[in-house]
C-alpha cells in the first residue's frame, strides 16, 4: 500500500503470503487490523470499493479500510481452505492503537459470514477490557475462541476475576491461556507465572460455588496445554 499498488495487487498478494506461509508450515494466521482501521469489518466489500479507499488523504497506517476488510475476509476464506486458526488481536494494546474500534463486538458482521464461521478464530489478549463481551462470543459462536495474554503483564491485579467473568459465559474447551510475553525473557515468566496463581485463586473460587475438583482440573488441563494443542497441532 505504501508503494502505490493497487487493491487487486494488495488483495492478490495477501492470498499469496497466507498460501505460502501454509505451505511453509505456519500454524496459523494473525491480523493486527485493530491497530490499523479498526475491527468493524464490512462482508460486503467490492474491488472498485477497496480501490478507492486507497485515495483517501491520511496516513497509510490508517489508510484504505475498505481494502483492508476486503483483504481480511480473504484471507479469513484461504485460512479456512487450509484448515488454519486465524489469531485477531482485540482489546488494548500500545499506543498506536485505537482503542474503541478494538471491541471484539465489532466483527459481529465478519463472524456472521461463510468465511467467518468456517476457521477457528482466535480473539486474543483477553479483548480487555471487554472480557465480558469476549466470553459472550465465545459462547454464541462455536468457533471463536478467548485468548488470555497481554493484560496479565500490564495489568495483573484483576487476572482472577477476568478469568471468572470469562468462565460465566465460555466453554471451558474454547479458552486459551498465554503469555505474550516479549523481548525481555522474564515477561514470559512473570506472565505465566501470574496465570498460574490467579487461577489457584480462581479455582478456589470455582470449588467454593460448588464447581467439583476434577472439572476444576480438567479445566485447568484445557486452559493451560490442552485447547492451545489441538488448535494449533492436531
Amino acid at each position: 500500500m505504501g508503494d502505490g499498488a493497487d487493491a487487486e495487487t494488495i488483495v492478490s498478494e495477501v492470498e499469496r503470503f497466507c498460501r505460502e506461509a501454509t505451505r511453509a508450515g505456519c500454524v496459523g494466521f494473525k491480523t493486527a487490523i485493530a491497530y490499523r482501521t479498526g475491527l468493524a469489518v464490512r462482508a460486503d466489500v467490492s474491488i472498485d470499493e477497496a480501490q478507492e479507499s486507497l485515495n483517501e488523504d491520511v496516513p497509510v497506517r490508517r489508510r484504505a479500510k475498505a481494502c483492508r476488510d476486503l483483504a481480511f475476509q480473504r484471507a479469513l476464506g484461504i485460512a479456512a481452505e487450509e484448515g488454519r486458526p486465524f489469531q485477531v488481536h482485540t482489546g488494548f494494546g500500545d499506543s498506536s492503537l485505537r482503542l474503541s474500534q478494538s471491541n471484539p463486538l465489532l466483527l459481529e458482521e465478519i463472524l456472521g459470514t461463510d468465511e467467518g464461521m468456517a476457521t477457528s478464530i482466535v480473539l486474543i489478549h483477553g479483548s480487555y477490557p471487554w472480557t465480558e463481551e469476549l466470553g459472550f462470543l465465545a459462547m454464541s459462536k462455536p468457533n471463536v475462541y478467548a485468548e488470555i495474554s497481554l493484560f496479565n503483564i500490564f495489568s495483573p491485579l484483576k487476572v482472577t476475576e477476568r478469568i471468572l467473568q470469562l468462565l460465566e459465559l465460555a466453554p471451558t474447551d474454547r479458552i486459551i491461556f498465554g503469555t505474550d510475553g516479549h523481548e525481555q525473557p522474564e515477561t514470559f515468566w512473570f506472565a505465566a507465572h501470574v496465570l498460574d496463581e490467579s487461577w489457584e485463586r480462581a479455582g478456589e473460587e470455582l470449588e467454593d460455588a460448588g464447581a467439583s475438583a476434577n472439572w476444576i482440573e480438567e479445566a485447568r488441563l484445557n486452559l493451560f496445554e490442552g485447547n492451545a494443542r489441538r488448535l494449533y497441532l492436531d
